[in-house]
């Protein structure tokens, strides 16, 4: 599970910040800044949506990429496909070999995942690097 705990230490990671750097710069005591971090890394404390748009602001990626989603199990999988069904986004499953292959149509999504499409083909050619990749996914947005 990719939880925003783990996501802002992917960020801060991406970024080369540690706990006690990032929580000085939220303006957090110096004996607690790290604590604090490691709080909302670990899930052990709760993060509002100031302090997610405060992280954001920092560590320079879009908020959302900091939010969700959180549920990556089989069942939460599951779930994500019926919402998308749902809300009217043609979701067909078919065989492929011995894969199983979930194909969304949908127009609006045609130019998002066109573009990343185009950026995992430049991180497997070996045109961008895995950081910039990731740094790309951080920030992207509509």
């Amino acid at each position: 599970m990719n939880s925003s705990g783990e996501r802002i230490k992917e960020a801060r990671n991406l970024r080369g910040m540690t706990q006690k750097e990032l929580g000085l710069e939220m303006h957090y005591p110096y004996k607690s800044a790290d604590i604090r971090i490691a709080q909302y890394e670990s899930g052990t404390r709760g993060i509002k949506r100031d302090v997610i748009d405060q992280l954001a602001e920092i560590l320079k990626v879009n908020p959302e990429a900091l939010i969700g989603p959180v549920g990556y199990d089989r069942q939460d999988v599951m779930r994500i496909l019926f919402d998308l069904e749902s809300k009217g986004y043609d979701v067909d499953i078919h065989k492929k070999g011995t894969h199983i292959v979930v194909e969304i149509t949908a127009d609006n999504l045609a130019e998002p995942l066109t573009e990343w499409k185009k950026m995992k083909t430049r991180l497997k050619m070996g045109r961008i690097s895995e950081k910039a990749y990731v740094e790309w996914k951080f920030c992207w947005t509509e």
